[in-house]
């Protein structure tokens, strides 16, 4: 047997009652959790899986990728593909022949794991990124209202709002919104 890359791997299963396809699954530390029927329910589909293998109609799949938010394995025949067309915004799913080798399966469902996991890790950078860019936008408008109101320098400013945020044991981005909660508050209504 392979090497499983993301250990354990959880995998939702609707549709499939291949049992030479569960076994090597479990070989591969797969854990599957087999749905019988095409139409889960909203509390089945929430349970933790990291993956999902789906097979059935053109309408149950399509129903079913509008309500699962992980990586999705079409586990079937490609004839989906000219059908799929309108999902192409879909993160991370992909048309798998269920005459295919199997092996090829478990490593295209570990890339598909490793997409997801890049992509959240990629989404909390870019909010941590915003998050700073915001910060710094409101200590520079901060600043200005303290040059503006005391005719300091920038550097002057900076430095009392730094030392506001060490005395108060507070941030600089909390002593900042502090100026600018007060600076609109003395500023008259339009």
């Amino acid at each position: 047997m392979g090497v499983c890359l993301i250990n354990p791997v959880k995998v939702a299963l609707v549709g499939i009652e291949d049992r030479e396809l569960l076994d090597f699954l479990i070989g591969y530390s797969w854990h599957p959790r087999l749905h019988v029927g095409d139409n889960p329910s909203k509390e089945w589909l929430e349970e933790e899986a990291d993956i999902f293998l789906l097979n059935g109609s053109m309408n149950t799949i399509y129903d079913l990728l509008l309500r699962i938010k992980k990586p999705v394995i079409l586990y079937g025949e490609p004839h989906y593909v000219e059908n799929l067309q309108d999902l192409s915004s879909w993160p991370a799913w992909v048309i798998y022949p269920s005459r295919a080798p199997l092996v090829l399966l478990v490593a295209l469902g570990q890339q598909l794991l490793r997409q997801e996991r890049h992509l959240e890790e990629l989404k909390y950078s870019l909010e941590k990124t915003k998050n700073k860019l915001e910060e710094r936008i409101l200590i520079e408008q901060a600043k200005g209202v303290l040059m503006e109101h005391l005719d300091i320098t920038e550097s002057e400013a900076y430095q009392r709002m730094r030392n506001s945020a060490m005395k108060e044991r507070k941030s600089v981005r909390d002593i900042a919104q502090t100026i600018m909660m007060f600076s609109e508050m003395r500023s008259p209504n339009p």
